[in-house]
């Protein structure tokens, strides 16, 4: 996934959700670099993509990317259960 599609996929949540609002600033200084870009490697066949971690950034702030990660899955889906259209978020 294109680091820049994670920086809007975690506009999208903080949009979602006003209480996390304050982040925003913190998520704007880290900018594009200071996302960990996903490798990708087939095995078997298969596309994994693996996160690289930032030796530089904090574990509490690599913990808050990975909330809003989980968060952008919740958005993924509709109040009825329903997938939204488009590509299905890598986690």
């Amino acid at each position: 996934m294109e680091i820049i599609q994670i920086t809007q996929r975690h506009g999208e949540v903080l949009e979602a959700f006003e209480e996390l609002q304050d982040l925003r600033p913190h998520l704007n200084k880290l900018e594009v670099d200071g996302m960990s870009r996903d490798k990708s490697d087939h095995a078997g066949g298969h596309q994994c993509l693996v996160i690289r971690k930032l030796n530089w950034r904090s574990e509490e702030v690599t913990n808050i990317l990975r909330v809003l990660d989980a968060l952008a899955l919740v958005l993924y889906w509709t109040i009825d259960g329903r997938p939204r259209p488009g590509k299905f978020p890598h986690i």
